[in-house]
C-alpha cells in the first residue's frame, strides 16, 4: 500500500513546548580586522527580536544601546550583543572581538608556509588576532620540513620592550613547539643584533594540547624584528608518526 504513511501529516515531529530558549543574535562582517573602517551587522533569526549591544566588554540588556543599524567601527573593539524578545526573554549574550591593524607594519617571511597552513597569509602574523586552541579552524602558519623566520618591519624606529610569538603543540597531529626560539632587532634589516633566546619548558613528549607565547623583556631601539624558530625535524621511534617530519605551528608575533 503506497499510500499508507506517506501524507505529510504522517511525518513524525517532535515539539518542545516548554523551558523554549531565544536563538542568540549574530554578527555579519567581512573580516575581523579593522584596516580603516569595518562594518559589522547584528541580526536575530527570531521575528520580533529586539537586540541590545555594547562596546566596552560589558554585558548588555535592555538598558544598553539598542541596535539600529550596521557599526561602523575604526579601533579595536569588543562588541557583545543580547536578544530580548517579550514571549521568550533574554538570549544568551554573544561576543566579538575586532582589532586595528597597524598599517606601518609588514613581515617577510624566510621560508614558505605549508600551503594547508597558511592562516590567511603573511599578514596573519601581525594583524593581532590570535589563533584559537582548535587550530584547524585556521589562523595558524604551519612550517614543515624547515624552520619558521620572519622579519618585521615596524615602519620606523621604535622603542622595543618586549617580543614575544604565539606557537601550540599537539603531537598527536604532529605539532611540536619549536626546540628553540630566538629574537634579534635591526635599525637597518641588514644587521641584525641577537636580543636573546627562549626555551619554552614544553616536554616533547607531552601529548596534551599546549598553547603558549614565548618572549623576552628587552630595552632597545629598532625598526626591524627577527624571529627565528628551530623546527622539532624528524619524529622519534616512540611516536604514531616516526619518521615523519614534525610541525612549527605559530600564530602572532607580538612586539611592544
Amino acid at each position: 500500500n503506497k499510500d499508507w504513511g506517506s501524507d505529510d501529516k504522517d511525518a513524525p515531529s517532535a515539539v518542545i513546548g516548554d523551558a523554549l530558549i531565544l536563538p542568540v543574535p549574530f554578527f555579519e562582517a567581512e573580516d575581523r580586522r579593522i584596516r580603516d573602517k569595518q562594518e559589522v551587522a547584528i541580526k536575530g533569526i527570531l521575528p520580533g527580536t529586539r537586540i541590545y549591544y555594547t562596546l566596552d566588554g560589558t554585558s548588555p540588556d535592555r538598558q544598553s544601546t539598542p541596535y539600529l543599524h550596521p557599526l561602523s567601527l575604526e579601533q579595536t573593539t569588543t562588541l557583545k550583543a543580547i536578544g530580548y524578545h517579550e514571549g521568550f526573554g533574554y538570549s544568551f549574550p554573544v561576543t566579538a572581538g575586532f582589532v586595528k591593524m597597524d598599517l606601518d607594519k609588514s613581515v617577510q617571511l624566510t621560508y614558505p608556509y605549508h600551503p594547508n597552513y597558511h592562516g590567511g597569509g603573511p599578514e596573519a602574523l601581525i594583524d593581532g588576532v590570535r589563533g584559537s586552541a582548535n587550530w584547524r579552524l585556521g589562523g595558524w602558519h604551519g612550517y614543515q620540513n624547515s624552520d619558521f623566520e620572519a622579519v618585521v618591519d615596524l615602519g620606523r624606529e621604535q622603542r622595543v620592550k618586549y617580543l614575544g610569538a604565539g606557537f601550540i603543540q599537539d603531537i598527536r597531529s604532529w605539532i611540536w613547539m619549536p626546540v628553540d626560539v630566538a629574537f634579534f632587532v635591526s635599525t637597518d634589516g641588514e644587521t641584525f643584533k641577537h636580543a636573546g633566546s627562549v626555551v619554552h619548558g614544553v616536554a616533547s613528549d607531552d601529548y596534551s594540547l599546549v598553547q603558549k607565547d614565548v618572549g623576552i623583556r628587552l630595552d632597545a631601539t629598532a625598526r626591524y624584528i627577527k624571529v627565528r624558530a628551530g623546527n622539532f625535524g624528524t619524529i622519534p621511534d616512540w611516536h604514531l608518526g616516526a619518521g615523519g617530519q614534525a610541525f612549527i605551528f605559530v600564530d602572532e608575533i607580538v612586539i611592544e
